[in-house]
């Protein structure tokens, strides 16, 4: 099993002898229960509770409320070396932006990662607060015997080591979708990274949280949309956001979609001529999720 590789694994004790992990749920109500995540072999637990509810609301880990209290407890924590690990994704995340935008900005910077309806607060960290967050794995899918262990492995060591320079890794292995794509693969290291889920993208959209795509690296990863419903939002973010701001535009997995959904990204690739994109299977909701660091190359 996963979890058995990952626990086992000598940098998951090293993360452990440094670092306290504070799980939380910030969207849906988690797909495996809190008390699994506590007996997790040789996990060091900060002194935290989700404060999960799955009777409180058909959408959502508990009440915007309750949610917002156990995610301030661990902005707000005392921890220097302490890791804010989304259990999952799902949907809600962004409801509780209109409070944290009321809020001061937390003395002490956290690690901070997850995916998914996640990426409505790495957009508010990362932009609002100037955090280097992670876009990767959630804890809970140390569960899950379909992912790979690398995921969290990457993660391990690009906290631990600082060494592993994420983004380069991810930009090693990469395809080009247009013609200028090729000329332009060796400056994709100069350049920050923003992005994530494509709906949540969508989402931002004329609100205080809104993405900034301007001189950055856009990527994009979704689970569940048909091709056209791509096209739809992919039509809406270049008719809103002046895609033309970007440097390159990096397309992840679109798992669980139609057989048009690559058709309509290569089809939009063949359309803008201006912007370099790209395509990996390293990113989204598949097997594959490589640590990508939001606002800086390195953490």
């Amino acid at each position: 099993m996963l979890i058995d590789k990952i626990c086992t694994h000598p940098l998951w004790k090293e993360l452990n002898a440094k670092y306290k992990i504070f799980p939380i749920s910030p969207a849906s109500y988690p797909y495996c229960e809190y008390e699994a995540i506590r007996a997790i072999s040789g996990i060091n637990l900060c002194d935290s509770d989700p404060l999960l509810n799955k009777d409180c609301h058909p959408f959502h880990s508990n009440t915007d409320e309750k949610r917002l209290e156990a995610l301030n407890k661990a902005l707000y924590s005392d921890e220097e070396n302490l890791i804010i690990w989304c259990i999952n994704g799902g949907y809600g995340s962004s409801k509780l932006i209109q409070f944290l935008d009321k809020q001061t900005k937390p003395k002490i910077e956290k690690k901070f990662i997850g995916y998914s309806d996640i990426t409505a607060l790495h957009l508010f960290l990362s932009q609002k607060w100037g955090w280097k967050t992670i876009h990767g794995a959630c804890l809970g899918e140390l569960f899950k015997n379909n992912k790979n262990a690398n995921n969290f492995l990457n993660i391990f060591n690009l906290i631990l080591n600082n060494s592993l320079i994420a983004n380069d890794n991810l930009f090693s292995d990469i395809s080009h979708l247009n013609i200028l794509a090729k000329r332009f693969k060796e400056e994709l290291s100069y350049h920050d990274l923003t992005g994530g889920n494509l709906a949540i993208i969508q989402t931002s959209i004329g609100t205080n949280w809104q993405i900034n795509i301007r001189d950055k690296i856009l990527f994009l990863e979704d689970v569940g949309e048909d091709g056209y419903k791509i096209d739809r939002i992919l039509y809406h973010l270049k008719s809103a956001l002046k895609l033309e701001d970007v440097k390159a535009i990096i397309f992840g997995e679109f798992i669980k979609s139609d057989k048009y959904a690559d058709f309509t990204i290569s089809n939009f690739a063949n359309q803008n001529h201006t912007i370099p994109i790209y395509k990996t299977n390293k990113i989204g909701h598949g097997k594959n999720n490589f640590p990508i660091i939001y606002n800086k190359n390195t953490i």
